[in-house]
C-alpha cells in the first residue's frame, strides 16, 4: 500500500478503509526499508488530503523508523503537515503520540550509533530531532495560550464577581459580558 501511495496516478484508487488499517500497524520492518527506500512528499500530501487526522498520524507513526532516511523534501512536507494539521489546543493527544514515536526512534538511533553506524545515525537523529522540536514548539505555544486564557478568565471572573455584588448590574450588561467572555475563550482555543 505504501508503495502504491507514492504513485500519484494510483492514489485516488486506494479505498479509505485500507488507510485506516495503518492504525493497527506498529512500524515497518527493516525488510520493507531494504526493498522500498523512498517515501515521497506527494504521498504525505495525498494522505493529508484525505482529511482524517488519525490516518495522517498513523502514517507518520508507521514510517518514522530508525531504518529510514527521510530526504529534505519529505521532511519539509512532514513539518508543514504537522504544523498545519496538529496545531491548536485540542490536538495535544495527537502530538503526544507523535512525540512518543519520535522519542522511540531517536532512542533506537542512539543505541544503533553505539554500534558503529555513526554518520547515518547522526543524520537521522538530526532529521527526526527537528520534527520532534516542531511538535515541542507547538506544545510550548499551546501552554502560552492556556496561561493567557487562565489569566483572562481570572480577570473576568474578578470583574464579574464585583459587579454581581453591586446590585446595579443590569441583565443586558451581564448577557453582553457572558457573550464577550465566550467569544474570547473561543478565540483562545481556536487561534486563526
Amino acid at each position: 500500500m505504501l508503495q502504491i501511495s507514492n504513485l500519484s496516478s494510483l492514489q485516488p484508487h486506494i479505498p479509505i478503509e485500507i488507510w485506516m488499517l495503518m492504525e493497527k500497524q506498529q512500524s515497518l520492518s527493516p525488510v520493507f526499508w531494504k526493498q522500498h527506500r523512498k517515501i515521497t512528499p506527494d504521498a504525505v500530501h495525498f494522505i493529508r488530503g484525505l482529511g482524517d487526522l488519525k490516518i495522517l498520524k498513523s502514517y507518520f507513526l508507521l514510517v518514522w523508523s530508525k531504518w529510514y532516511y527521510p530526504h529534505t523534501d519529505l521532511l519539509n512536507e512532514m513539518e508543514v503537515s504537522i504544523r498545519e494539521e496538529f496545531g491548536g489546543i485540542g490536538m495535544w493527544s495527537h502530538r503526544k503520540d507523535l512525540i512518543n514515536r519520535l522519542e522511540q526512534v531517536l532512542e533506537d538511533l542512539n543505541t544503533e550509533s553505539k554500534h558503529g553506524n555513526l554518520i547515518g545515525c547522526f543524520v537521522r537523529i538530526l532529521q527526526y530531532g527537528k520534527l520532534k522540536e516542531v511538535l515541542l514548539d507547538m506544545d510550548r505555544e499551546e501552554d502560552k495560550i492556556l496561561a493567557v486564557s487562565v489569566k483572562i478568565w481570572g480577570g473576568l471572573s474578578y470583574i464579574l464577581w464585583h459587579h454581581l455584588v453591586d446590585l446595579s448590574l443590569s441583565v443586558s450588561w451581564f448577557t453582553m459580558f457572558l457573550q464577550t467572555l465566550l467569544t474570547v475563550f473561543k478565540l483562545l482555543c481556536n487561534p486563526m
